[in-house]
């Protein structure tokens, strides 16, 4: 699958063969990135998310047959700019970590076999608690299928105000998606920005470059300042200059793109 990250055209491809074209509305879609995902759902079965009718209206499609799996005449408008979609390891759950008008940074998860029996679950925006109504959902990954972490936006980070877990100003939390509640959180010297676990224990956060964290302790453990990955912290990257980065959490691999060279980045041996 190859799109244009701030466009509005994209190729879902087989072998290198084209299968179809994949469209979005042109609605401030040169603000924020492409919002679609391919994955394995229940039934073993390659699911495609994205939103080809409406920016805040997500929808499921077979991928290998283009048949809509939650075309419904009863579906609403959140209203919320989709982005970043990501599912989880295991395929049972959606993440969107998109925005809403101010620009605010949300995130919201979506039970993938809830919204095959009821495409208007993708409609219902429910809050992920992360106590604190003034920090931004800037960013997130899932670090397996029942954890996902939450990285926060800019500003000055606070000192806490409560013995709970809680997202704070260039942060991250880990939320309990099966719990529904925060588990644990960490504070960063810089925002998470887009993130990639690598292992059980560490994530890989990749705004201004690559910065390999321990979820244990927060604790910095290494960082290559050589290698540039843009400024982003959320899926708002107008005005902002943008890398082209692929990444592969299974081996803890990261590839980014620059001018006429691509660097592969390998976190893993930094983690024994």
């Amino acid at each position: 699958m190859v799109y244009e990250r701030c466009g509005t055209k994209g190729l879902l491809l087989r072998n290198g063969e084209i299968v179809r074209e994949l469209n979005r509305s042109y609605y401030m879609a040169d603000v924020f990135e492409y919002p679609v995902a391919l994955w394995y759902g229940p039934g073993d079965r390659l699911l495609l998310a994205h939103c080809p009718d409406r920016y805040d209206r997500l929808e499921i499609d077979d991928a290998k047959t283009g048949e809509r799996l939650t075309r419904c005449e009863d579906r609403l408008s959140p209203e919320v700019f989709h982005s970043r979609l990501q599912a989880s390891p295991d395929g049972r759950m959606l993440l969107s970590a998109g925005w809403v008008w101010y620009p605010w940074d949300v995130v919201h998860v979506f039970d993938v076999a809830t919204a095959l029996d009821d495409p208007t679950h993708l409609d219902e925006l429910t809050p992920l608690g992360t106590a604190d109504e003034t920090v931004h959902e800037s960013s997130a990954c899932w670090q397996s299928g029942q954890r996902l972490l939450i990285g926060g936006g800019l500003g000055t980070p606070a000192p806490r105000r409560t013995a709970r877990p809680q997202l704070g100003p260039r942060g991250i939390a880990v939320h309990d998606v099966d719990a529904a509640r925060l588990v644990a959180d960490l504070r960063l010297r810089l925002p998470a920005g887009r993130m990639m676990p690598v292992g059980d224990e560490h994530v890989l956060c990749l705004h201004h470059h690559p910065r390999l964290v321990s979820l244990e302790t927060g604790a910095l453990v290494h960082a290559w300042p050589e290698i540039p990955t843009g400024r982003e912290v959320g899926s708002v990257v107008r005005g902002l200059e943008i890398y082209p980065i692929a990444l592969d959490p299974e081996r803890g691999r990261v590839a980014v793109a620059r001018d006429d060279t691509i660097t592969v980045l390998d976190a893993s041996p930094w983690c024994e």
